[in-house]
């Protein structure tokens, strides 16, 4: 027959009691997780035997979690099989975007340089001297190309 002990594993937020096979390296025959008191058992053989463990060990130290559900590991619930999503078409009615233009390639034009070219357009109806008047007194030239927001 062989032994078994019982080893308390503690991390913040959870709790268990592994009941391993003796040896440098005893395999796990099962947990118990002192939280919600399900025992998961590794080695069916053993379950008895580990469930003995586990409520001995429980009542030496004064502990009180007594094993409500035992699950076995071969229980696992097997995924549903399901279906691969299709994979969406185009539809029909939807035109496909006309071919790129020079003008349309961000790579030769940069980010905003149409709008400061229609802000350069808007100010050029002004003389010179008023230009830079309105540019030292940080004020608007026209209302051309201003949002209200009403």
């Amino acid at each position: 027959m062989t032994e078994l002990v019982v080893k308390p594993w503690r991390v913040p937020g959870k709790e268990r009691l592994y009941v391993n096979k003796v040896g440098a390296r005893g395999d796990s025959v099962a947990w118990l997780d002192c939280k919600t008191g399900v025992v998961t058992v590794d080695i069916p053989e053993f379950e008895t035997l580990a469930l003995a463990k586990v409520e001995e060990w429980c009542r030496s130290f004064g502990s009180h979690v007594p094993p409500r559900t035992v699950r076995r590991r071969a229980e696992k619930k097997q995924p549903a099989k399901t279906t691969p999503a299709p994979v969406p078409q185009p539809r029909a009615e939807v035109p496909f975007l006309p071919p790129m233009r020079e003008e349309d390639d961000l790579a030769r034009n940069l980010p905003g340089a149409g709008l400061e070219s229609l802000v350069r357009q808007g100010e050029e109806k002004y003389k010179l001297l008023v230009r830079l008047a309105a540019k030292l007194s940080r004020q608007r030239l026209g209302d051309s190309l201003s949002v209200s927001l009403g």
